[in-house]
């Protein structure tokens, strides 16, 4: 996993979207809020929560730039590590808060993005068809 991101921040340096908006912002701090709480927590398991946290806040922009442009995501790539996660839970040998609160948390956020992209492509899509077929109709007599 940690490869994969590796190689999505690479690419995004050259081909992202860029800029510093302010759900950026907002996620930078919320992030960096995180980090603070997990460093002062001395807890495995709030460790975890806040490192899910950090997560979170880091996946808030794409979250937010899916639903706004859901073509510039990839949706095959987006769902097969949406069933990836949940296979990962199917596959967990207890079943524990400790054990599947980040399979969950996974799941829900990867579900969360490729969700929203089919429903917005779908969406997009059904309004660029009204508008098509609205130019396309004659009324001229």
């Amino acid at each position: 996993e940690f490869a994969g991101l590796l190689v999505v921040s690479i690419l995004s340096i050259k081909w992202g979207v860029g800029g510093w908006s302010r759900s950026d912002r907002f996620s930078l701090a919320g992030a960096s809020l995180s980090l603070v709480l997990w460093a002062v927590s001395g807890s495995a398991f709030l460790t975890l929560v806040f490192i899910l946290a950090v997560d979170f806040f880091g996946a808030f922009p794409t979250i937010l730039k899916s639903y706004k442009d859901p073509k510039s995501e990839n949706i095959t790539s987006w769902g097969l590590v949406f069933w990836a996660s949940v296979i990962n839970i199917i596959a967990a040998e207890e079943m524990t808060v400790e054990i599947l609160i980040y399979p969950l948390y996974m799941t829900f956020i990867l579900g969360l993005i490729y969700f929203l992209l089919i429903y917005r492509t779908r969406k997009l899509k059904a309004v660029k068809e009204v508008e098509n077929t609205d130019k396309e109709i004659d009324v001229s007599w």
